[in-house]
């Protein structure tokens, strides 16, 4: 008999802890798979560290630029081996890129014909409005999940399994947060987003979310056994998705 490997389920984020990633004043950005980030101030309590560069680069070379036409404004591109490959455009409107995966895939925005920003997901072939219903959307990273963090309605948000996640219902209830933005994600499903008090007044720079795995659903058997209905679920859900703070 042969013996075949299984694949082991990834696991699902039961809640997310979160500490202090920058000084009020400042915010972190590029998240690595190992938890570091860069962190960009406009005050003395954090020195500048960021490299600026035209866009996002991926682990394949691919790098996103921006670049001036005449007559046409504006154009975001994939540079790779030399050759450079203009976005399409979606609905006529010009996708204005943020990231990109190692995939290939692309997040940013567009702008809607009634002057609205929405977010947006690129594979290679196909663009997709990640929230229709916004009134003003933005993807600003992406990670080989294909998870995109991002802002909607003035709300950090996380795009994932077809689903827009408000990240404030998943952290700890009692903190007093209010997460604006969600700027940055990696591998690990980290994610750094800006902050403020549940007032929005002042604000505390960022914080970073921290996944904790789930506890498994029980299987349908033992939920029949026990004579308990089965009621789906989403999953961030019920408690099957949440953030804590530690």
């Amino acid at each position: 008999m042969l013996a075949v490997p299984l694949l082991a389920a990834a696991a699902v984020p039961e809640h997310y802890p979160f500490s202090p990633a920058t000084g009020r004043y400042s915010w972190a950005t590029a998240l690595n798979d190992e938890g570091r980030y860069d962190v960009n101030s406009a005050t003395p309590d954090i020195p500048y560290q960021v490299a600026s560069i035209q866009g996002d680069l991926n682990e394949r070379g691919e790098l996103l630029v921006s670049y001036l036409t005449e007559g046409e404004g504006d154009r975001t591109a994939v540079y790779s081996n030399g050759k450079l490959t203009d976005l399409p455009r979606y609905g006529g409107q010009q996708l204005y890129s943020n990231a990109i995966n190692d995939a290939g895939r692309v997040t940013g925005c567009f702008m809607t014909a009634k002057g609205r920003t929405h977010a947006f997901l690129y594979d290679g072939a196909t663009t997709t409005d990640l929230d229709p219903d916004a009134v003003n959307a933005t993807g600003h990273d992406i990670n080989n999940l294909g998870e995109v963090a991002g802002v909607a309605n003035g709300r950090a948000v996380l795009y994932a399994d077809g689903e827009v996640i408000d990240l404030d219902t998943l952290i700890d209830p009692e903190a007093d947060l209010l997460l604006k933005s969600a700027d940055d994600n990696n591998n690990r499903g980290q994610i750094l987003a800006h902050s403020c008090d549940r007032s929005g007044v002042f604000c505390y720079g960022s914080v970073l979310l921290s996944p904790v795995p789930a506890i498994p659903e029980p299987s349908a058997a033992l939920m029949l056994s026990a004579g308990l209905a089965l009621v789906a679920r989403r999953r961030h859900g019920g408690g099957v998705l949440r953030y804590k703070t530690r």
